[in-house]
């Protein structure tokens, strides 16, 4: 199988499928209770920092996550079907925006619970960062497609 991943628009996709995999493994807010008491948001739920006691689940929020990481990855090998990658881009970018209009409802939600004060952490910037390099990796897959009809209106 030859497969090309020297393309720019591979290399946007690889990275934004590496900053949605990151949600995954480091907390997304933290919440701090008048008590003093430490909660996590995390792609699993919202559990208490010092015995992992959950609040509640996320489920809807790892559905998004767990789409919203592999449809990158994916979209890398699909290169011989631009229209597809396209597409797929297109629509994971607008299901990151979902993720991230989610991890601010389950984060107010946390907040009233408990309530606390909210403190988003590094990782709460990852779905944008993502969004943008799926926003980049379009822009390359659509001037590559140009460049192709181009070149067979020449020919």
């Amino acid at each position: 199988m030859n497969v090309m991943i020297q393309r720019v628009q591979s290399i946007f996709l690889f990275l934004a499928f590496i900053s949605t995999a990151l949600v995954f493994i480091f907390p997304v807010l933290t919440l701090v209770s008048e008590t003093g008491e430490e909660w996590t948001l995390s792609a699993t739920g919202v559990t208490r920092s010092a015995d992992g006691v959950l609040l509640f689940r996320v489920i809807p929020m790892t559905i998004h996550l767990a789409l919203i990481t592999l449809v990158p990855f994916v979209a890398i090998f699909l290169y011989k079907r631009r229209g597809l990658q396209m597409r797929l881009t297109m629509i994971n970018m607008m299901v990151t925006l979902g993720l991230l209009l989610q991890m601010v409802l389950y984060g107010l939600k946390g907040s009233l619970q408990l309530e606390a004060s909210l403190t988003p952490g590094f990782i709460t910037i990852m779905p944008v960062v993502s969004f943008i390099l799926q926003l980049m990796a379009f822009r390359a897959i659509r001037r590559d497609d140009l460049l192709i009809k181009g070149l067979d209106r020449i020919r």
